[in-house]
Formats: structure tokens, sequence, C-alpha cells
């Protein structure tokens, strides 16, 4: 019997020349096991596809790798056709997209290892994250504070710890990236709101800074000097005792204001002044329509302690007035402005204010009577004196007199300072009465020429 001969064996040691390409680099050489760079020279197995340098391979003449040892790698030629993958194949293969967890290795690398969980950190919480979201939290009181004491350095440390939770938050999102940590939505959460503070923070301090920088805060607690109030005419001094200072406390701060006493009765004192300085929310959708649930007022007249005051009406059609009651002692030195319904005043005529600008109590400016405007708030027709007595930031509320002491309007608006000068207005008494507020009358004694008070 004769026995049927085996497959013919045959060397196979060839090799194809290249140059190294964007595929070929990183590839390890197996005899030298150094790296192959773009544009090496190298050869390439025709048997495995192990990338040589070129060099080595001419040294050796013969394939290095594992899967070709001992560098005699005899191939059988069986009687049944067999697959072959030729470079033209190669050159024509597409790389199958990358997975978010598996990097893809170089081409030809035999040293990719997978990353695991436990070598990556995946399923851990990245403390970036936490560290970021905790950061930013911590600025949001630090602004509330700022607002509420009215400190103009505070909102800079909320800002700055939003700086820094910006910073945390990104890194924090690379390593996430990177690694497959969990702790995105802390993480974004911490940038967003590290922005809210920064942008708020720097927005505050500028707030702050221009409310302070109109009057020297040195003098902004000193009261007027008593001596100089009793040498005062007695139309310019009656002025001054019906002059009260409004403090309301908001979310920025204290809002400061001026108001006018209409009428003192059974120890309690009527006092008008502008919606806005009451209401926060005066100029907005938010603005109330029923004053009791607005809160209450400091309310100081001259030469006494603050009271509490509370607003007991609101202009209707949106009109910038309010009417407050407040306790008021019966010793003489806060008194009723003289006033009277319809007053004859004309354009030119001296006129003076008298409010608590930049929170300078009791302060007299003088002017005269600009003009007579008409304006239509409402669907109502308001009278507005226009002046070029100084009016500024506290004087809102407080009143516009005539030269013989009577009250002729409410001071309400000024221009921006940068832009215009002794450009002012005051809603005049008479469009005030009438809305007909209640309680509203002028006093008998009121309808004769003006009496002196008693000095206080």
């Amino acid at each position: 019997m004769t026995p049927r001969p085996g497959p013919e064996i045959v060397n196979v040691p060839t090799a194809r020349p290249l140059i190294a390409c964007a595929r070929e680099v990183g590839s390890e050489c197996p005899y030298c096991a150094g790296e192959v760079a773009l544009g090496d020279p190298i050869m390439v197995c025709a048997a495995c596809g192990t990338v040589h340098h070129r060099n080595c391979w001419r040294r050796f003449e013969r394939c290095g790798a594992y899967s070709c040892a001992p560098s005699r790698r005899e191939v059988a030629v069986a009687a049944e056709p067999v697959l072959a993958i030729s470079m033209e194949d190669l050159d024509r293969a597409v790389p199958l997209p990358a997975t978010p967890w598996l990097p893809v290795a170089p081409v030809a690398s035999s040293t990719f290892v997978p990353r695991t969980a436990d070598s990556s950190g995946r399923g851990r919480a990245s403390p970036l994250s936490l560290a970021a979201l905790a950061t930013a939290l911590a600025g949001v009181p630090l602004l509330g504070l700022a607002l509420w004491v009215g400190l103009a350095g505070v909102p800079l440390v909320g800002a700055f710890a939003g700086l820094v939770a910006v910073v945390l938050g990104c890194v924090a999102l690379g390593g996430i990236r990177d690694t497959r940590r969990k702790g995105l939505v802390p993480a974004v959460a911490g940038v967003l709101l590290g922005l809210a503070d920064t942008v708020g923070g720097l927005l505050a301090t500028g707030w702050m800074l221009e409310a302070t920088a109109g009057a020297n805060p040195h003098f902004l607690d000193a009261p007027p000097d008593p001596a100089a109030l009793k040498a005062l005419a007695p139309e310019l001094r009656r002025a001054m005792q019906a002059n009260v200072l409004l403090e309301r406390r908001e979310a920025l701060g204290l809002a400061i204001g001026s108001g006018v006493i209409l009428a003192i009765d059974r120890n309690e004192a009527l006092i008008v002044t502008n919606r806005h300085v009451v209401d926060p929310h005066f100029t907005s959708s938010k603005a109330l329509t029923d004053p009791s649930k607005l809160g209450l007022l400091d309310v100081k007249t001259i030469g006494q302690q603050s009271r509490s005051g509370r607003v007991v009406w609101l202009a209707p059609d949106g009109v910038d007035l309010a009417l407050i009651r407040s306790p008021c002692s019966a010793d003489g030195s806060a008194a009723a402005a003289a006033w009277q319904k319809g007053r004859s005043s004309h354009v030119g005529e001296t006129v003076f204010a008298i409010g608590n600008p930049q929170r300078l109590g009791w302060t007299h400016t003088q002017g005269v009577i600009s003009q007579y405007r008409l304006q239509d708030v409402g669907g109502r027709q308001l009278k507005l004196i226009q002046t070029q007595a100084a009016i500024n930031p506290g004087n809102s509320g407080g009143g516009l007199y005539d030269k013989d002491g009577y009250l002729l309007g409410i001071n309400t608006w000024t221009t921006d300072k940068r832009i215009g000068e002794g450009i002012s207005f005051a809603i005049a008494l008479d469009s005030l009465l009438d809305l007909s507020p209640p309680d509203v009358a002028p006093p008998p004694a009121e309808r004769e020429p003006l009496e002196t008070p008693a000095q206080p």
C-alpha cells in the first residue's frame, strides 16, 4: 500500500518594503524592540504582517515574530485553497469605530491592554466634582450676606469662590471624560453655579460702590445742628420740621427716601412720599395693590428717635405716591407742612427743596421753577413741576416749597448727573389731592396766612 504523500512544505521568508505611515507608527520591531516612527524604512512580513526595521530584517533575512519562530516558518500548502489576506486588502481595510470604554490600539501593536473598572476608577465619584459644587454653594450665602448687610468687600469673596468652583468643575469634567468616573451632574452644577456667583459678586460689588460713592460715609449719620435750626426763618424752619427720613431694608441693601408730614393727629403723623420709596416692586409686575402687605419702614422725624411706620395708601393707576402713618411725639420738634390746594406759582419763581440726599438728613437746596409739564399716567393727567433745585438720591418723597414755605409738590425724579444737571421733577400737590387720598384735608388754620410754629 503506497502511503499518501503529505502536503508540500515551503519556506516563506519574504517581506514587503515600505515607508512607515500612521498605521505602522508605534509598532515594536521584534529584533531591536524599538518603536517604529513615522517615515522609517520598514519591512512587513508577508506571512504574519509583523513590522520590522529594514536594517533589522536585512541583518537576519527573516521574520523575528514569535508566530514565525524560529524564523523558519514553514507553511503547509494544502490541496484545498486557503484564505489569504494580501497587503492590498490591508490597505483597503477600515478600522472599526472606537467605543467610549475601549481605546483603539495602534495597528499591529502587541502591547494593548484593555482598561478595567479597577484601573480607570470607573464607578467611583470624582472628588473634584463634589468640591466644585460645595465651593459654588458656599459662594451663595456670602453673596446674600453682603447684599443684606451692605459690605462691599464680601461680594468679591463670593465672586472668588465662584471662580474657584468653575476651575474645579472644569478639571473634574476632564477627569470624568478620561476615566469614566461618576460625578457629571455635580461638576456641571458647580460650573454653572460658580459662574452665577462670579457674575453676581462682581455686579453686587459695582452696585454697592456706586451706591456709596455719592457721599462721604463719615458724614452720613451727622445730625443737623439744633442751633442752626433755631436761627432759620419761620417758613424754612417749618419745612424742616415737616421732613422725615425713611429707610427700608431690601435684598440689595438699604433703601433711603424722604417724606413730608401732612398732618399730626393724636400723636400720629400722616406722611406723603413716593410709592417707589415704600414698594420695591413699584415698576414691575409684582407691584402690590394692598398696602397692608408691605413691610414696616423706619421713620425718623427731626429731633426724635426712629419709629416704625406702616403704609396706609397707595396711589392708583401707577401714580408714584403713597401715604404712611407713624407715631410722632407731641414735643413740638416735628410739625405738619403748610399747604393749600390751588396755590398759585409761576415759572421762574424761587423754590426750595427739603430732603435727605445720600442720607444727609434735613438738607436744603434752592432753585427756581423751570417749567410746568403734564404727564399721562394710567389714564390720568399729572401736573409735574420741573425745577433746577438740586435733587439727589434720597430726596425722593421730600417736599418742594415756594418762597413762603408752602408745599407745592413731592420731589420724584432727577436725571443722571453724568448726562444732565439741573433737571428734576416733582408731582404737584394738587395732583395728589385730585386722587382723594384718605384723611388728607388742609387744616383750617392753613387757609389763612402761615403762622409761625413753636421753635424746637
